[in-house]
C-alpha cells in the first residue's frame, strides 16, 4: 500500500527495545500507524508516499505520555500558591471547584490543557477529574489520546451525588468507548483516605470484570503514611492490596515508601507516575525513583495538575527529575539522560499499559510523533542527543505532532483547536471566579 506521508532527513530517536537512535533517517506513515523506519539510504526499496516532509536538522521521537494529570485545572492555575497543602485545597481549590466545575468549564479547561500540551509534544495523557465524559470529547475534537478517569470518593462530587454513581458512569464510558481510537477509560479512585475499603474493594472488584486500569494518589504525603498506620494497621500500598486493588495499577506519587513496600511494588502489575514539579512545589516530598527504577518497577512521568505544577510540560518535568535525583543521591551518574527520556515516552506507555500500541516509533505502532527543531543555539553543537532532549531542549522547540497519524500541530499552529475561541472563554471565566470567589470576600 502506498504510504500517505514520509518524514525524511530526521534524527531518530526510535525508543525501541535497543534504544536505537537513526541518523538521516525516515518514518513512513500509512493511516495512523507508522509502516517502516529506517536510513535515507534503504528508500529506494520503499513505495512513493502521497506526501514527503523534509525534516533536516530536526529531531524525531515518540510523543510525549503524562502518566498524570486533571487537565481541566488549567482555569484554576495561579489562584493560589506559595502556602500549605490543607490551606491550598480547602480556601482555594475545593471552593473553586464547588462553584465552578461544571460539564461546560470542564470541556473548555481540557482543550485549553490540550492546546498546551500539544505544543509541548504531549500525545497521550491519563486524567482524574469530573465530567470525564467532556474530557473525552474535547480530545476526541482535538485529536488527542487520552486515559480517562472518573474520580471516585466516598461524598458527592461536582460530577456525581453517589461513589455508585460514579462507577456506573465509568462502567458506561468503558463500554461507550470500547476500542476507540483516542479513548481509554480507568476507575478513578482520588485515594486511600478518600474511599472507604468497601469502595475500595467494589473498584477492584469491577476492575478485573471490566479489565480496567485502576488510577489513584498513593503515598503522596507523610500525613497520608501515618494515618493509614494508625487507622489501618498498614502503610499504604498494603492496605490498598488488602482491598483487592493488584492488577494494571496505576499509582501516582508513591514518595513516602520503605524498602519492603519497593520490594513489593517490583512483585506487583503496577506502575508509577512520577509527578516531579508539583511534588516539589507543595514540598510533598521526592519520589525514590532512581530506587524504582533499578528496582524495574514501570516508572512515567506526570505533571499533576495546573494548579499544583502550574504547566504540563514534560520537558521541566524530565529536567526535573534528572537533576533533582541526582542531586539527592549526591551521584552525577544517577538517572541518566536516556533514562529520562524513557520515562516520558516507553516507560509512559508502560505505565498506562499501551506499550504494544505507542510510545516507540516502531512499524505496526501508532504513528505518535514529535518533530522538534534543532537548528537553535541552546542546540548547537549537538554531541549526545539524549542530554539535549533532557538538559537542553525547551518545549517550544517541538515544531509539528502527529497523533494516530493525524498532524495536530505544524509549524507550532495548532490544526484541530481554536486558541482565540478557547482563550476568549477561558479569560472570560477567569473573571468571573475573580469576582465570585475574591472580590466578594
Amino acid at each position: 500500500m502506498r504510504p500517505d506521508l514520509r518524514l525524511d532527513n530526521g534524527l531518530i530517536l526510535t525508543m525501541n527495545d535497543r534504544f536505537e537512535v537513526v541518523d538521516r533517517g525516515f518514518v513512513e506513515i500509512c493511516g495512523s500507524n507508522i509502516t517502516a523506519v529506517g536510513r535515507m539510504t534503504e528508500i529506494s526499496n520503499r513505495p512513493q508516499p502521497h506526501e514527503v516532509l523534509d525534516i533536516s536538522n530536526h529531531l524525531v521521537m515518540p510523543g510525549l505520555i503524562n502518566c498524570h494529570t486533571h487537565a481541566a485545572m488549567t482555569l484554576i492555575r495561579g489562584m493560589a500558591d506559595d502556602m500549605p497543602l490543607d490551606t491550598w485545597l480547602r480556601d482555594f481549590i475545593w471552593p473553586a471547584e464547588a462553584r465552578f466545575v461544571t460539564a461546560e468549564n470542564v470541556f473548555t479547561g481540557t482543550q485549553l490543557a490540550i492546546a498546551e500540551m500539544f505544543r509541548s509534544g504531549t500525545t497521550l495523557f491519563a486524567d482524574m477529574y469530573f465530567f470525564e465524559e467532556e474530557v473525552a470529547r474535547a480530545c476526541i475534537e482535538a485529536g488527542m489520546k487520552v486515559l480517562t478517569g472518573e474520580a471516585v470518593m466516598d461524598f458527592p462530587s461536582p460530577s456525581h451525588p453517589t461513589p455508585e454513581s460514579t462507577l456506573k458512569h465509568t462502567e458506561s464510558m468503558a463500554t461507550q468507548y470500547r476500542n476507540h481510537p483516542l479513548v481509554r477509560v480507568a476507575f478513578a479512585p482520588h485515594s486511600i483516605y478518600a474511599c472507604s475499603k468497601p469502595l475500595l474493594q467494589s473498584i477492584a472488584k469491577e476492575s478485573r470484570r471490566l479489565n480496567l486500569p485502576v488510577h489513584i494518589h498513593l503515598s503522596e504525603t507523610d500525613e497520608e503514611v501515618t494515618n493509614s498506620l494508625s487507622g489501618n494497621g498498614l502503610r499504604p500500598l498494603p492496605y490498598l492490596l488488602q482491598t483487592g486493588i493488584s492488577e494494571r495499577l496505576i499509582a501516582a506519587h508513591m514518595i513516602h515508601t520503605d524498602q519492603k513496600e519497593i520490594e513489593l511494588a517490583a512483585t506487583l502489575d503496577m506502575g508509577i507516575a512520577h509527578n516531579p514539579s508539583s511534588n516539589m512545589k507543595l514540598a510533598s516530598g521526592w519520589a525514590p525513583i532512581d530506587t524504582y527504577t533499578r528496582s524495574k518497577i514501570k516508572c512515567g512521568l506526570g505533571t499533576d495538575g495546573a494548579a499544583s505544577n502550574n504547566n504540563l510540560n514534560l520537558f521541566n518535568e524530565m529536567r526535573g527529575t534528572a537533576l533533582v535525583t541526582k542531586l539527592l543521591c549526591k551521584d552525577p551518574a544517577a538517572m541518566p539522560a536516556r533514562k529520562v527520556v524513557e520515562m516520558a515516552t516507553i516507560g509512559g506507555a508502560r505505565v498506562l499499559g499501551v506499550d504494544n500500541i505507542t510510545g516507540s516509533i516502531e512499524a505496526g505502532k501508532a504513528a505518535d510523533i514529535l518533530v522538534a527543531r534543532l537548528d537553535q543555539p541552546h542546540l548547537t553543537p549537538l554531541y549526545n542527543i539524549w542530554s539535549h532532549v533532557v538538559y537542553a531542549m525547551h518545549s517550544s522547540d517541538v515544531e509539528t505532532l502527529f497523533v494516530n497519524g493525524r498532524m495536530v500541530m505544524h509549524k507550532r499552529v495548532l490544526q484541530t483547536l481554536d486558541m482565540a475561541t478557547i482563550l476568549a472563554k477561558a479569560s472570560k471565566l477567569n473573571k468571573k471566579i475573580q469576582i465570585d470567589l475574591f472580590d466578594s470576600k
